[in-house]
């Protein structure tokens, strides 16, 4: 099982002060070694995997289920015996490796993103990249390139730049061993980062095959460095070779074993909370998650994108306008859900570094927020390990997670800052099959299984069944609803209360995966303790009126189907059981206890239900239609504003480009369904595309948009008091507005705001094909892209608020991530945010007057 190349074993990293010149003489390097916790690889395409063994087959992610006709015991054995090895060498720089494969792409990187840029790498300093390779197929080149991020955005994903290397090695060999010394590119140290980056490319168009065992990076040692890498050292060095399970084994985290559901809870979603009556709805969300799923474990209070970006709002300044009170409301929220026996998990986003800069680190500004909360674990959005969180958070509460999106390395799902709970949505099975590696080697890290945009979730529930894990329930998907429907909801129900009882076994390591079974269309897994044994049974595609055996275990003397309730009978030592698509049998040595005796009454009562054949729970309603416009009732001031451009009834026929976002948008009218859009794509985007065809009366519209001067005559005449005063005019700073802004565009005006000002200048808001007619038709005397322009748009489909917001803000423009309001990148122009062309809009949440409020937000009025 051990095939390790000694040759390969680095010395190095035994020393943190390493490295020799050519004349072997010993220099002052610090050396950063072959280790999870320092390289990056692009998983993406599945070209790279982290690996540790050769023998048995495996991704970074998923063990292969046995081969036709291999038999279970051989399998297993080997199964075991890389669980063995991997957790007495899972911090051992000889026993993993990173494999290439060479069948999708001819080219891949390998950085060292993660600890690289602590380092901080100078200007015109040496440095040094050794590795070997082991050449399996074909020959591969291996470049040393330099990528450039902006100060302050080292663990942000845009790079701004890169300086592709053109010297390389030529690997050909069986055994290929190389080192490259290279100068650092000059470059501006106060505005920059910059980190090496391992490009390796094939030479022949055949499958290339390449094994990494070495990858090392080499810096000149100074004071500065040499502290920050003993801070680092315990993770990429770690004490022991074997796996670190110290956070899995606090009592304070053992709520995660329980974890099998997590709810995703949209803050601007109405069963979250009620713009009508202004209040937070916990208890009723969980009593409808209660009675749909059976009841969430944790809840995920997703709070930022896709808004932000709309401004200079930070991912904080979410949570600190939150509506009631902001971090003190968000408190409050989170007690509720655990009176509701919920725990509660909030988002952090790396990639926000365009937005507002807080006055310290996102390591001490978030743990900070959890402390005050009383949250329970932190998402890491787009994230794969832990980064720096776990010592902060251990100041204020010793019982949170950190979780990724992405699935994590094993190396960063254990240790002092392991991620302890992972979401499997890069996973990807063989076959809807497979042994989550995650969860044979760490048995109690439970990786819920999710695919956002599935209407039928049948093969996510099989494939997390199989392998005694959970799930995510997610249907708000960024503004557009993925309702679970009637038949995933019941099978649910019926796992999480079998999940619930027996979580403890769910979490063991007695875990027996692909059993053989009578039926080759049934797989199942077994967990057992000394007093029961149970079978999550899956069948790979639903079998009606299907059965299957198997072998019972003569230790155990009662069996119960917990799928349906009933008792089941042993003949010739074989268990029959009829399965549609899933089953669950387990086994007692005794009589069931009243806990047992109660599921198998629950799950009787469960089955007894019929499926909805009209299944109101998944209906929403229609967003084909704006809402209108409330009727113009003040008609005293309605000639007090001169100088509108007039434009004559007439039909019109617009086409509008949405850039392509997770939230969609609305469809055109004559869709067949709420979900249909029309998409193109152009510069390697997509975009859907609005066709509308209406007849407009004729109107008068503003040239411009409104000034804070003209907003400030009108709350001296109207008296108008809002109804939520929170960021209202909150760039007066103060009840007065500045002679220096009074010509500049009114922002920190919610929707409610300016439709209250145009009620009183007898006028309204343009709707959106209004205010489409006019700037396609006026030309340079219709202004816009001085700030986003509020407009008659709103829609609601039950759950979710929001308009479609016009032009853009030509004083705010951000630099990096795609996900930034404004749709990331436009098409025609390389970052969100500025000057937006008139056949565009972005969909604008609206959730409360204080969150909807912004600086770049603005309107103008019609009549």
């Amino acid at each position: 099982m051990k095939k390790i190349f000694i040759g390969f074993i680095l010395i190095f990293v035994t020393s943190f002060f390493c490295g020799f010149s050519a004349a072997g003489q010993k220099q002052d390097l610090l050396r950063l070694p072959f280790s999870q916790y320092v390289l990056n690889a692009d998983m993406y395409d599945g070209t790279t995997n982290w690996k540790y063994s050769e023998t048995l087959g495996h991704s970074e992610s998923i063990i292969n289920p046995p081969k036709p006709g291999e038999h279970w015991d051989i399998w297993y054995k080997k199964l075991k015996d890389y669980q063995a090895f991997v957790r007495e060498h899972l911090n051992d720089t000889s026993a993993y490796f990173i494999e290439l494969i060479f069948d999708k792409t001819n080219k891949t990187t390998i950085n060292f993103n993660k600890v690289a840029f602590a380092m901080k790498v100078a200007p015109s300093e040496k440095i040094t990249v050794d590795g070997i390779l082991n050449v399996k197929e074909g020959r591969v080149k291996v470049f040393i390139d330099f990528q450039f991020k902006h100060a302050g955005e080292e663990i942000s994903n845009p790079v701004r730049k890169t300086i592709p290397g053109t010297d390389y090695f030529l690997a050909e060999d069986k055994i290929a061993k190389f080192s490259k010394e290279i100068t650092v590119p000059y470059f501006n140290a106060d505005s920059f980062s910059v980190v090496p980056v391992v490009r390796i490319e094939s030479v022949d168009s055949a499958k290339t095959r390449v094994n990494i065992r070495g990858l090392n990076l080499s810096l000149p040692s100074n004071p500065a460095r040499r502290e920050r890498y003993h801070e680092l050292v315990e993770m990429f060095i770690p004490a022991s070779n074997a796996i670190d399970r110290q956070l899995y084994d606090r009592p304070e985290m053992q709520w995660l074993k329980k974890n099998f559901i997590m709810g995703f809870a949209f803050i601007w979603d109405n069963d979250f909370w009620d713009h009508t009556t202004s209040k937070y709805k916990v208890k009723a969300y969980c009593d409808k998650m209660k009675r749909e799923f059976g009841g969430f474990q944790s809840v995920m209070i997703w709070h930022s994108y896709p808004n932000i970006g709309i401004d200079e709002k930070n991912q904080f300044d979410y949570f600190y306008n939150m509506p009631g009170g902001g971090v003190k409301a968000l408190a409050s929220v989170v007690k509720e859900f655990h009176n509701n026996g919920v725990k509660a998990i909030l988002i952090y986003n790396p990639w926000d570094v365009d937005t507002r800069h807080s006055d310290t680190t996102d390591f001490k500004t978030y743990p900070g927020i959890i402390g005050k909360t009383n949250a329970d674990g932190l998402f890491m959005d787009v994230g794969t390990y832990g980064m720096g969180f776990q010592p902060e958070l251990d100041k204020y509460k010793r019982g949170v997670t950190v979780g990724p999106e992405l699935s994590p390395l094993l190396q960063c799902a254990q240790g002092p800052q392991a991620v302890t709970s992972s979401w499997a949505q890069t996973v990807k099975p063989v076959n809807n099959q497979g042994v989550l590696a995650l969860k044979w080697i760490i048995p109690d890290h439970l990786q819920l299984r999710i695919t956002r945009f599935s209407r039928d979730r049948q093969n996510d529930l099989a494939f997390t069944w199989l392998n005694g894990q959970g799930a995510i329930v997610w249907e708000n998907v960024f503004g557009i609803m993925y309702k679970w429907n009637a038949k995933d909801r019941q099978t649910i129900r019926i796992m999480n209360a079998i999940w619930q009882q027996f979580y403890p076994l769910y979490t063991s390591d007695t875990w027996k995966p692909y059993l053989p079974v009578s039926n080759p269309l049934v797989n199942t897994s077994s967990w057992e303790n000394n007093e029961m044994r149970i079978w999550n049974v899956v069948a790979s595609t639903s079998l009606k009126t299907g059965s299957v055996e198997f072998d019972a275990d003569n230790r155990f003397v009662q069996y119960y189907d917990l799928w349906t309730g009933k008792k089941l009978e042993v003949v010739n030592g074989k268990i029959n059981l009829n399965i549609d698509r899933f089953g669950c049998v387990v086994g007692l040595r005794k009589s069931p206890a009243k806990e047992i005796l109660s599921l198998l009454k629950k799950q009787q009562a469960e089955q007894a239900k019929p499926l909805p054949v009209n299944d109101g729970y998944t209906k929403v309603l229609s967003i084909k239609e704006a809402k209108l416009p409330n009727p113009v009732v003040n008609m005293v001031n309605q000639n007090l504003y001169s100088g509108l451009l007039k434009l004559n009834g007439a039909t019109y026929h617009f086409t509008v480009k949405h850039t392509q976002r997770e939230g969609d948008c609305y469809p055109d009218q004559d869709a067949a369904k709420e979900t249909d859009y029309k998409f193109v794509r152009e510069n390697g985007f997509y975009f859907i595309i609005h066709h509308q065809n209406i007849t407009l009366p004729s109107f008068s519209i503003m040239p411009g948009v409104i000034t804070n001067g003209e907003f400030e005559t009108f709350l001296v005449k109207s008296g108008y008091q809002p109804k939520n005063a929170d960021n209202y005019l909150k760039h007066w700073k103060g009840n007065i507005c500045p002679a220096s802004i009074k010509n500049d565009p009114v922002v920190y005006v919610s929707l409610e705001d300016a439709r209250a000002f145009a009620q009183w200048a007898g006028m309204r808001l343009p709707t959106e094909w209004e205010w489409q007619a006019a700037a396609e038709t006026q030309g340079e005397r219709f202004v816009i892209n001085k700030v986003w322009e509020w407009n008659e748009s709103e829609r609601y489909d039950g759950y979710n608020r929001f308009v479609t917001l016009r032009g853009g803000c030509e004083s705010w423009t951000l630099k990096t991530s795609r996900w930034y309001f404004g749709g990331g990148t436009s098409y025609f122009k390389n970052a969100p945010g500025g000057k937006e062309p008139i056949d565009f809009h972005c969909k604008y949440f609206l959730m409360y007057e204080g969150l909807d409020r912004a600086s770049t937000i603005g309107f103008r009025c019609l009549r």
